[in-house]
């Protein structure tokens, strides 16, 4: 018996990447300089949110960014434009996915993943994640959530026993 395991993955020009650190960041997704990235700009506020800057808040090429509410997951915002921009400062929850429009149209979405304090340099550090569209769609909806790859992973686990066990069953009858 032959067993066949074919996994398939839309086209998705998304790309992906994480800061841990400082939460005082600026992060230009996907790397720094890109004349189609987009720029986050934020900074620490308290133990349970961070501080987000606007286009007219903070300049320097940050972009106007909102919050897409109700979202749990990145792949749930299939279109990043239905959520509305502002230009002005705000604050960014954890848990919260924030999303932006670069000046020239592309999209990304940031999130805070975890907020610490660290009593010896006296500030707060944060884990953020942001993904960036670069083929220039709003749609972040083919990002797998994570707990596809946990059932990837299972699977092909019993495939890997199914598989040892009946070779450990067939070398016991050749006895």
């Amino acid at each position: 018996m032959a067993i066949m395991l074919s996994c398939s993955f839309a086209h998705a020009d998304i790309m992906t990447g994480t800061r841990q650190g400082n939460a005082e960041a600026v992060i230009w997704a996907p790397s720094w300089g890109d004349p189609n990235g987009v720029i986050f700009a934020v900074s620490d506020n308290d133990i349970t949110d961070l501080w987000i800057y606007g286009s007219s808040g903070w300049g320097g090429g940050v972009n106007d960014w909102g919050i897409a509410t109700g979202v749990t997951n990145v792949g749930q915002i299939t279109d990043a434009s239905i959520y509305p921009l502002n230009s002005g400062n705000g604050f960014f929850q954890l848990g919260d996915f924030a999303v932006a429009r670069g000046s020239t149209g592309y999209w990304a979405v940031l999130t805070i993943t975890n907020i610490s304090y660290d009593p010896v340099g006296q500030h707060y550090n944060a884990g953020l994640q942001w993904w960036y569209q670069d083929n220039g769609t709003a749609d972040f909806s083919s990002v797998p959530e994570p707990s596809f790859f946990l059932l990837l992973f299972i699977a092909l686990g019993a495939v890997g026993l199914i598989a040892w066990r009946r070779g450990k069953l067939a070398s016991s009858l050749r006895l």
